[in-house]
């Protein structure tokens, strides 16, 4: 089987957004997106389109853009590496909602490059569920609540459900791409 570094990206993120609307495993989702971003962010640099990680460390002072790429990949690395020097080593406050900014770097990457991939589509239309306040131009609340009621004030895990629910709708074509 023949495998691009693109299609490897896809994978990663198609599976981690699968995972993260499961609100399952957020150590595997992390792990994934990291790993399809970091995939994303170096296709994009070899196109000539700089990713959101090279933006970001561009508009970081010299003397303290390894500080803020080590704070960046830090449960990433945790996750991938141990140290015999250090067996009983714990990373402390892990949150999901690394993945969650985690995810919105991913799928915007993916739009950098050119690539439509229905996972990546319903997440970051799920935003306005989740964090409308994120978005320079959210979809009206009426619209939003017309199909799934008021969802801003349920936990995260309803938010999710929404997502999930709406994601199975779209692989199935239940739910048209836009």
């Amino acid at each position: 089987m023949k495998v691009t570094k693109l299609d490897a990206a896809t994978s990663q993120i198609a599976t981690a957004i699968w995972l993260y609307f499961e609100d399952s495993d957020p150590i595997s989702v992390h792990t994934l997106v990291h790993a399809g971003c970091e995939i994303i962010d170096r296709l994009c640099d070899a196109k000539g389109t700089p990713g959101i990680r090279k933006n970001l460390l561009e508009r970081i002072k010299p003397e303290y853009q390894k500080t803020v790429s080590d704070k960046l990949n830090l449960a990433a690395n945790f996750f991938k590496h141990a140290a015999t020097s250090k067996p009983d080593e714990a990373l402390e406050n892990f949150d999901d909602e690394r993945n969650f900014m985690g995810l919105i770097h991913a799928c915007h990457g993916l739009t950098l490059l050119g690539v439509k991939l229905p996972q990546a589509e319903i997440f970051s239309s799920w935003i306005n569920v989740a964090q409308p306040e994120l978005l320079e131009k959210p979809v009206p609340r009426e619209e939003i609540a017309k199909l799934f009621g008021n969802v801003w004030d349920q936990p995260r895990a309803e938010q999710k459900k929404v997502g999930r629910d709406a994601l199975a709708l779209r692989l199935t074509g239940k739910l048209p791409a836009d």
